[in-house]
């Protein structure tokens, strides 16, 4: 995924939160169809966190 297109699904899910802090559910739910598509397939727990618009996430592990 390109940078820019997790901008913009990012910025979508922000705009569009019920609850910024809260489950990600409502981002889910409320976001384009190929938004959506995008979150479900993103692998990392924190790219998820990233699109759905999560202001705090957690720092990688190493």
């Amino acid at each position: 995924m390109k940078a820019k297109t997790a901008r913009l699904i990012r910025r979508t899910s922000q705009q569009r939160s019920q609850d910024p802090d809260g489950l990600g559910i409502s981002e889910l739910f409320l976001s384009p169809a190929a938004h959506v598509a995008a979150i479900l397939s993103a692998r990392d727990p924190r790219l998820k966190r990233y699109l759905l618009g999560f202001r705090n996430i957690p720092p990688a592990r190493c």
